[in-house]
């Protein structure tokens, strides 16, 4: 593993505020089983829609992220997902943040 790798957190942090995260560019964790918390601090519900770099929006998948709750995503070995936060209702990607990565 190169010392890049071994530098790199366990853990990351994505905020989420008025539906938007922070931070909103990339971000890497560990390749050793990663993880990245998503907090939404809004008293509604999201989806979180991930994809896999180079591929579209709708191959992705939704997980649900609790109104004042989180949502926990682990990331292995070379795994790189751009994402977007979506209302419920919402099946239409308006905006693309991430990667998140290794």
């Amino acid at each position: 593993m190169a010392t890049e790798e071994r530098d790199l957190p366990k853990f990351a942090t994505i905020t989420v505020s008025d539906q938007q995260p922070v931070p909103s560019g990339t971000v890497k964790v560990s390749p050793e089983a990663g993880r990245v918390l998503f907090q939404n601090q809004d008293p509604v519900e999201y989806r979180l829609r991930l994809w896999k770099v180079g591929t579209e929006p709708s191959e992705g998948i939704d997980i649900l992220l609790p109104s004042v709750g989180n949502t926990i995503v682990v990331i292995k070995e070379r795994d790189e997902f751009n994402y977007s936060v979506l209302n419920p209702q919402d099946d239409i990607v308006k905006a693309m943040f991430g990667p998140i990565k290794n």
